[in-house]
């Protein structure tokens, strides 16, 4: 029963995605409301901005990162899944990948304003296979070119 639930909810979500139908759920750069097919392209375009920025080369962030964590999640997911890809992350143990982890992604919440999940150790009780320690970013149709780009 639960499983015909999810799917009628589902429909629900797409239907809302094609047509626009059940009110306004987001806004576009300009403060005007977003809802039907253009919150979908907004969010597309917000997946494509975060991941080009974090791919970009002359970008000073993507320099930082780019021999410290990888992204491990398909180009058009609007989760990004950083792990850890310096030489040392090799000889790390899980509980050291998640520890360090942790401690960025807190560093990211306090001092950035950024909400970056640690999907290292809370996940384990709740998954069948636990996937690697990494960071877990997520693109919306809410944000700014300028809240991505940062």
């Amino acid at each position: 029963a639960s499983v015909r639930r999810l799917g009628g909810r589902m429909e629900e979500v797409v239907k809302y995605l094609e047509d626009g139908d059940g009110g306004d759920v987001g806004e576009d750069d300009d403060g005007d409301e977003l809802s039907g097919p253009a919150l979908l392209t907004k969010l597309h375009e917000n997946i494509s901005l975060l991941y080009t920025t974090l791919t970009n080369s002359s970008h000073p962030h993507a320099l930082k990162l780019r021999n410290r964590l990888s992204i491990t999640s398909h180009p058009l997911s609007p989760i990004l899944y950083l792990r850890l890809a310096d030489p040392e992350a090799t000889g790390r143990t899980r509980a050291e990948q998640t520890s360090l982890l942790d401690r960025i992604a807190h560093r990211c919440l306090v001092k950035g304003g950024v909400a970056i999940v640690s999907t290292g150790g809370h996940v384990k009780k709740y998954l069948q296979s636990v996937p690697e320690p990494s960071l877990r970013l997520v693109a919306h149709a809410n944000q700014t070119r300028e809240e991505v780009e940062v």
